[in-house]
């Protein structure tokens, strides 16, 4: 018969609770995280891109309609752009805009020829970063 002995059961039992009262409230870095989501979304309108590349160029039709005038898709009055906002809870984050025209912008519509120029989607570098923040959070508590 084979007998073991675990030395620091006690302490790993210790970790585990911490690490699982922990996740129970993830406000501090969701909090961090949907702020750092806020700005890599404002960040795709100050560079003209969607995930696959630029977002297509204004039609002449378009840039005789602007009101304010410039050439940047999206950014005629700034309504859109400035309405994205982020909140966080205990246990989510959300980055989210209310203006009712954001999604027909977003996904496009064909019917009424509108391209798709999405705007709400996250870089790869802006995700490892919020992964590395709640990941630090669980494990180490900041």
């Amino acid at each position: 018969m084979i007998n073991v002995h675990v030395i620091g059961l006690p302490e790993l039992k210790d970790h585990i609770q911490q690490l699982g009262n922990r996740m129970l409230n993830l406000n501090v870095p969701l909090a961090i995280s949907a702020g750092k989501a806020h700005r890599n979304v404002i960040n795709h309108f100050e560079k003209i891109q969607s995930p696959t590349g630029k977002w297509r160029q204004l039609t002449e039709r378009t840039l005789r309609q602007r009101t304010h005038g410039g050439s940047k898709p999206l950014q005629d009055t700034g309504k859109l752009k400035n309405s994205v906002r982020f909140k966080s809870y205990k246990n989510k984050a959300e980055v989210f805009t209310n203006i009712i025209y954001a999604g027909v912008h977003n996904y496009g519509y064909k019917k009424m020829n509108i391209p798709q120029r999405e705007f709400m989607w996250l870089d790869k570098l802006t995700r490892e970063s919020i992964n590395k923040t709640i990941g630090s959070f669980i494990v180490r508590g900041k």
